[in-house]
Formats: C-alpha cells, structure tokens, sequence
C-alpha cells in the first residue's frame, strides 16, 4: 500500500501514526520509571521479593516480569527474588497473604477493565506494607487508592497497551540492575527518590526501544500492507477472523479484542473470534501467532485452517521458517532469532501495524 493510497479516505491515518508508539509514551515517564525501579532496588537490596499478578493479557505479562528479574537473560546481572502468582493456583489475594513479606514489592498488570477482584490482591498487599507499582491503561484512579506507582499506556487500543507493558518490564528491569549496581538502595520506603542518572537512563533506554520497534516495521510494512490487503477483502465478504496462538491464548485474545473494537466513533466492529470464542468455519481467515519451537502444533493448526479453504496468516518465531517453502500459510511473517519473549514482543508490534493496515483498506472507496 503506498502513500497515494492512503489518501483515498481524508480521515484516514498514516501508516503507524494513528497513535503515539509504546517507546514515545514511554519516554515521556522516565520519572516516574525512574522512582519505580528504586522501590524496586531498595527492596531487593534489603532480600526483598518481587511478586507480580496480572489480568487478562497481563497474566503472561506479569509472569515475563518474574522471569525477567529471576532468570536474567543479559550477561553480568545477578538473579534476583521474583514469583509470579498466578490464578491458576487459586485466589491472589489468599496468594499474597501466605506467600509476601513486608520488605517485598507488587507489580500489578492491569491492561483492561478491572474485575471485582482486581482491587482485592492489592489490598492484601498494602496491607502488609508492599509497595505497589500498577501498569495500567488509563490513569492513576484505574487500579484504586492503594497503589503508589502508576505507569500507564494512556491508549485505548489493546495492543499498544500489551506493547507498552513488555516496554515498561524492559525498562524497569535495566534500570534494577543499574541502580544495583551504581547506587545501592538502602531504604525500604514506597516514595523513593531516584538520581538524575536513573531519570536519564530511562528515557534514553525508552529511545532504544522506539528505535528498534521501528526496525522491526520497516523492512515489513509492504508485507504487512498486503496481509491486510487480503484480510480486508476476506472480512468484506463475510469471512470472519480467528485469531489462536500456541501459549495460553491470552495474546491471541488480546489481538482478537483490538480487531473486535471499532476503528473510529460510528464504525461497525469486525466480525472476530477469539480462541474461545466458538470454531472456525470453511472460508474464515486464521491468524496463528507462534512464538515456541513445536513445529508439529504449528503444521496441525495451519492444516486444519487448509482443510477448511481459509486464509491464513501466521506470524511465527525461528521455528517457523520452514513455513515459507511449504503450502500451509498464505503468508508468513518470521521472527529469525531471539527468545520466545523478543518474538511475542515483535508479533505484538506487527499485530498492531496489521490492525491499522486492516482497517485502512476496509475504509477506502471502492476502485
């Protein structure tokens, strides 16, 4: 799609400026990334533990922060104390009443509208004096009182705000290890003050993270632009799309709920279904998000899509190169190297690049 077509339709948006990118909204809260990290450095400074929960698509979020502090993945940063609570398990407020210490710390994932039970795991935990750092979607009133650290999207769209949580976890984890390292915290206090250096670190790691997901839409955008091509014309007539991946389907949901939504105010949202939401049918179009090496799960979904006649699109990671050469996706878009999680991060930024493309094509008039 080149620039003269998106001047089909006055009200349509440049390619990826419909919004602030993740990295720029990002940027713009290197303070108070700044004054969370510290929390997060005192506590761990004194054998605190970082426990994280979240809901909806913040679940796999939440258990990426964990694993991230736990399980460091950049060579000289020391493993640090961090469990992930998850629903799975039972209740999160019980959770944290049997598993927290008052020298711990809660990170909260907050990217959709809260549940009844959301507000009761932070409860439990300013109850027993954790600091409280919320990343949320909307402002500091999203995730009640009791937080004191808010670090929010500010979007609406649900695939911005997953981005700009995996952005915030790779913020906040830089900037741990550094204060760690240059300054370390000796108070256990939620209101600490962080050093001009950590202000400036995160705004320039935030840059960083602009920069690469740049990267990664450049040298795909034609590529993209013809995956929604062919997308908006399957959904004009009548073809619905199913969106699945190969974890817990929480991303594929939250791709399946950007889709869903209306573009702009007066639209009609797209026909969806989300991995739950009821089976596909012959002449659909499949979206298969594939971020882990089993080959053999990934064959089996295309195939099932093949066997109904639908379209189908997968974004896949290095596994899934071996798709290219064979008949079971009409287009693939592959991660070539990195960790499962570098590849979610990359599905979720051409899952949104996708989505506007989508909605562009459905707008313009008819040729």
């Amino acid at each position: 799609m080149n620039a003269a077509a998106a001047q089909d339709s006055p009200d349509v948006l440049p390619p990826f400026e419909g919004a602030v990118p993740p990295g720029e909204r990002l940027a713009a809260q290197s303070g108070p990334l700044a004054r969370a990290a510290s929390v997060l450095a005192g506590r761990f400074g004194r054998g605190g533990m970082a426990l994280t929960y979240g809901i909806d698509a913040g679940v796999p979020t939440a258990r990426g922060i964990a694993a991230g502090f736990a399980r460091p993945g950049a060579p000289g940063r020391r493993a640090l104390p961090a469990l992930a609570l998850d629903p799975a398990y039972g209740d999160i407020a019980r959770q944290v009443r049997r598993l927290a210490n008052p020298c711990d710390v809660m990170i909260a994932v907050v990217p959709s509208t809260p549940t009844n039970g959301t507000a009761a795991p932070l409860n439990a935990a300013a109850v027993l004096g954790l600091p409280i750092i919320a990343l949320t979607a909307s402002g500091a009133g999203y995730v009640g009182d009791v937080t004191d650290h808010v670090i929010a999207s500010s979007s609406a769209s649900p695939l911005l705000t997953a981005e700009f949580h995996t952005f915030t976890h790779d913020v906040l984890e830089h900037l741990v290890h550094l204060a760690l390292v240059h300054r370390p915290p000796v108070g256990l206090g939620p209101a600490a003050v962080p050093d001009a250096r950590l202000v400036e670190a995160a705004r320039v790691r935030a840059a960083e993270l602009a920069a690469s997901r740049a990267g990664l839409l450049r040298p795909y955008e034609r590529r993209l632009s013809a995956c929604a091509t062919v997308l908006a014309r399957a959904l004009t007539r009548g073809s619905r799309l199913f969106v699945v991946d190969d974890g817990d389907d929480r991303y594929a949901e939250t791709v399946a709920r950007a889709f869903a939504a209306p573009s702009h105010s007066g639209a009609a949202p797209l026909p969806v279904l989300s991995p739950h939401g009821g089976a596909s049918e012959p002449g659909d179009v499949t979206l298969a998000l594939f971020t882990g090496d089993d080959t053999a799960e990934m064959v089996s979904i295309l195939a099932a899509a093949r066997w109904k006649s639908q379209l189908t699109l997968a974004f896949t990671g290095p596994a899934g190169q071996n798709l290219r050469r064979g008949d079971l996706a009409d287009h693939v878009l592959v991660v070539p190297d990195g960790p499962s999680r570098r590849v979610r991060e990359t599905h979720l930024t051409w899952s949104s690049a996708l989505w506007e493309f989508t909605h562009r094509a459905l707008r313009r008039p008819p040729r």
